[in-house]
């Protein structure tokens, strides 16, 4: 946790949360959380948000999950920058959710490499190669998501024809990965972000 010193006692209840979240009880997570949050802790916040976005332990809603990562994300929790980015593109406020992604990355947050570079390669051909860098820096990192992308934008020419066969090897590899991730680790964070 941070932005807060815990005693052994917060400690205890943030990880008895986490616990509960583990065995999808959603509900007892929920009022720990909120307990914690009250107290400072960002990353309870962060999860109060997440909680309120998809609607687990608590009725969905979207601004509650927008007032809880803002409070996450000014005490500087990447992960609620990317939460914030993630509403602002479900409210389609482009700008602000570059913003909050912007910020993310700032912070090195490689899911949020793979939004700011699809908001960019929407955008224009000015933006393309702006795009183009984020998803083969994220790529490299070992992003599932941003090497796939990264991948078929190869494939499909955008960087020249011998890039072509390298964006063929490189969707192999991917496709391996996820296999293999898949097989080890069927819940993993890394196939769905």
């Amino acid at each position: 946790m941070n932005s807060v010193n815990y005693s052994s006692e917060q400690l205890e209840q943030f990880n008895t949360a986490a616990e509960y979240c583990k065995n999808q009880e959603y509900d007892k997570a929920f009022e720990i959380y909120i307990e914690l949050a009250n107290h400072g802790s960002t990353s309870s916040q962060r999860f109060i948000g997440w909680m309120y976005l998809s609607g687990e332990g608590v009725e969905k809603n979207i601004e509650q999950a927008e007032f809880w990562f803002k409070k996450s994300a000014d005490g500087d929790d990447v992960e609620a920058q990317f939460g914030l980015g993630k509403i602002y593109l479900l409210k389609n406020d482009i700008e602000q959710a570059k913003y909050w992604f912007e910020k993310s990355v700032e912070n090195k947050f490689m899911p949020s490499y793979f939004r700011l570079a699809k908001i960019y390669l929407s955008e224009s051909e000015n933006n393309f190669n702006k795009g183009f860098d984020l998803l083969k820096v994220a790529a490299k990192s070992g992003h599932i998501a941003s090497g796939k992308n990264y991948a078929l934008l190869l494939i499909k020419g955008k960087k020249g024809l011998f890039n072509r066969v390298i964006g063929m090897f490189l969707f192999i590899k991917i496709v391996i990965m996820i296999f293999i991730l898949a097989t080890r680790e069927p819940d993993s964070e890394r196939l769905l972000k």
